[in-house]
């Protein structure tokens, strides 16, 4: 599997590319990190993707921002910065606000629970294990 870009507070950073199941040998894309104003969450059990937009988290989000020393990112550093400065809520933790998100998103179709540290997985077979796809689509977005 592809080795992260880079991190931010631990999470990959943004991309898109096609991979190849270890497996099943089925090709699919995948996508890990987030954006500027997301974040990828997958499923715990079948590996779903869903972006997780940080106005859906509200709150949750600037409680987030106040508790890190620097801008999320360069495109929101002007609005992160006005945030920690303004905001009166109460600091959390990097991973009270994963684990919190996570608790904020509806059960994926097949039951399992959307979470940050899910790995994302074959759609065929469901295996975790794959490899980029030399031939395929790539695009580091954050």
């Amino acid at each position: 599997m592809r080795k992260p870009l880079g991190t931010r507070s631990g999470v990959l950073v943004g991309s898109i590319f096609s991979a190849i199941c270890d497996e099943c040998g089925e090709g699919f894309r995948v996508r890990v990190g987030g954006g500027f104003t997301s974040h990828d969450f997958h499923c715990d059990q079948c590996g779903a993707h869903r972006s997780v937009q940080f106005s859906e988290l509200g709150e949750l989000h600037f409680r987030f921002l106040k508790g890190i020393d620097v801008p999320y990112s360069i495109a929101t550093s002007k609005r992160d910065e006005w945030i920690r400065e303004h905001y009166s809520g109460e600091p959390i933790s990097e991973s009270e606000y994963y684990s919190e998100a996570a608790n904020m998103l509806p059960a994926c179709e097949c039951g399992g629970r959307f979470r940050i540290d899910a790995p994302p997985r074959c759609p065929k077979c469901r295996s975790a294990r794959f490899k980029d796809d030399p031939s395929g689509f790539s695009l580091d977005y954050d």
